[in-house]
């Protein structure tokens, strides 16, 4: 708790004297995480494609132009080379930032101090310790503990209220849910929809028809027919098909759920493979336009930031991220 002491003016014996006044305000972070929370994160995207495809599309967007080294000429080609060794670990930290809340990676030296690489960890093998604003890093398996100029700590979404950062897939998650119980609705409305094979069996010449347990033995022969399968019968059986009408408004139940988690990921819905009827090719980019100079930017510049900041800190390079080059159908002109 905090006691914030108050000055109050009060005529005593022709005296200022001062009177405390407790206030209390909450001042514990939340150091710990729901590690089986956050966990769910991180198998929606190994398990659903929509996930990993807006995980990995953002990773990309952010990161794919590349990078340039700005600044100072003595060294630069070292810094250089070891940025382009750290490549794939900062994709891999852009990526477990947007997933995790927190993208860690171990900074690794030369024996004489210069920055070497990075080396990206799994996220919930690292716990942050405050104490007193002094932050620490604990890896939970060996209990080794990092200070923070050994550890790079990669967060897009900051919280007042807790040690670590928001997850993107935070938000998400219920429409990411809903999403995927209307899919397995619909497999099961689809596949209940197909089209229905009608078996007719004939009398034979001497007008018998099959016995039930004649009957029970030709439907099991029917049972596991598929598509591709050649139909080969005696004059005996007849096929034919029932129809049935199609699962309606397919494509509106998903575009709407689709549309909800563009919507909370700020990204084009395009971005997660789907389009909408009504958009034009001026929308679309309109909307591109917007997304790259709003949340592409913000996360690029997001990404600079905690590099320059916590690994090249003082010295005179600044790593910069490269900038899109985009095809005319994106630029507007």
């Amino acid at each position: 708790m905090i006691k914030i002491v108050r000055r109050q003016r009060k005529m005593q014996e022709n005296k200022w004297q001062s009177t405390t006044t407790p206030i209390y305000a909450i001042d514990i972070k939340e150091k710990e995480r729901s590690h089986s929370e956050v966990k769910k994160y991180w198998e929606l995207y190994l398990t659903d494609e929509t996930v990993f495809g807006l995980i990995n599309g953002l990773t990309t967007l952010v990161a794919g132009p590349g990078f340039q080294i700005e600044g100072g000429e003595e060294n630069k080609d070292i810094i250089e080379k070891a940025f382009s060794r750290s490549w794939p670990a900062i994709h891999s930290l852009v990526r477990n930032a947007l997933i995790f809340g927190n993208g860690f990676g171990e900074i690794i030296y030369t024996r004489t101090g210069q920055f070497h690489s990075i080396e990206a960890l799994y996220p919930l093998d690292i716990d942050i310790e405050n104490e007193n604003g002094s932050f620490s890093y604990i890896h939970r398996e060996s209990g080794k503990i990092f200070g923070p100029d050994k550890i790079f700590n990669l967060v897009f979404f900051q919280r007042e209220d807790s040690n670590y950062g928001l997850p993107l897939l935070k938000p998400l998650y219920n429409a990411i849910l809903r999403k995927e119980k209307l899919e397995r609705a619909l497999i099961t409305a689809v596949e209940r929809h197909l089209p229905r094979l009608h078996i007719i069996l004939k009398a034979d010449e001497l007008g018998h028809y099959p016995s039930e347990e004649e009957r029970r033995a030709i439907a099991r022969q029917f049972r596991d027919l598929k598509p591709e399968y050649e139909i080969v019968t005696t004059d005996l059986i007849d096929i034919d098909t029932i129809d049935i009408r199609g699962v309606p408004n397919i494509d509106e139940y998903l575009s709407f759920m689709l549309s909800l988690i563009s919507l909370g990921a700020q990204t084009p819905i395009e971005i997660l493979g789907a389009s909408e009827r009504s958009a034009t090719h001026a929308t679309a980019r309109i909307r591109a336009n917007v997304f790259f100079a709003g949340p592409i930017a913000y996360l690029q510049r997001t990404l600079e930031h905690a590099i320059n900041s916590q690994i090249l800190q003082d010295s005179p390079y600044r790593f910069k991220i490269k900038e899109w080059r985009m095809p005319l159908a994106y630029t507007g002109k």
